[in-house]
């Protein structure tokens, strides 16, 4: 009786066929609209990836990878360049005996130019640090220029101590830019 009773007061559904073709037609397209949107924000998710997967590749390549390879070329032909001068040799407290020596003035002039290679990344392609300059960036330029019109045999401003000597702090700065990049390119593939 129970049944009868459920059975009798139950609405009874009768759509008609338009009406099932309205109600598919509404589901298909409730269902399409999620998926696009699903669709779209995987594909933005991809995208912002992507483009950071991008730059960290640029910054590595074209920035922080070249200036890594010209700091250890410099440190190898500085080493060379002050052997068995003691710790505390720099080239801009000997800069007449480096001229007059027969091989200290080409490696000190292979310096000049290894510098100037390092200081033409900088300059066309710093807006790749993709943080604040370090200061160390401009101690570097300024030591450069000093060390190439010293060695030039123009007159240099010795009174300028923050760019007497090779800024050590810049090539800590590019090695940590380059590991923080390398870094951050290692997560995004392992993002996949």
């Amino acid at each position: 009786m129970e049944a009868g009773l459920l059975a009798a007061t139950a609405p009874h559904w009768h759509l008609t066929s338009s009406e099932v073709a309205l109600a598919a037609a509404v589901l298909v397209a409730a269902v399409s609209i999620v998926s696009l949107a699903v669709t779209n924000t995987t594909t933005n998710r991809r995208d912002r990836r992507e483009a950071r997967l991008d730059l960290a590749t640029r910054q590595l390549n074209d920035f922080y990878a070249p200036l890594v390879i010209l700091l250890d070329q410099d440190g190898l032909v500085h080493e060379r360049l002050s052997q068995g001068k003691g710790t505390n040799w720099h080239i801009l407290d000997n800069v007449e005996n480096v001229l007059a020596h027969p091989v200290d003035g080409p490696l000190a002039r292979s310096i000049i130019s290894i510098n100037e290679r390092i200081r033409d990344i900088l300059e066309t392609k710093s807006g790749l640090i993709g943080d604040r300059m370090p200061s160390s960036f401009a101690r570097f330029l300024s030591h450069q220029t000093m060390l190439e019109q010293a060695l030039s045999g123009k007159p240099y401003v010795k009174e300028l101590e923050a760019a007497r000597y090779f800024p050590k702090q810049f090539e800590d700065d590019i090695r940590a830019g380059y590991q923080r990049v390398l870094d951050r390119i290692n997560r995004e593939l392992g993002d996949q």
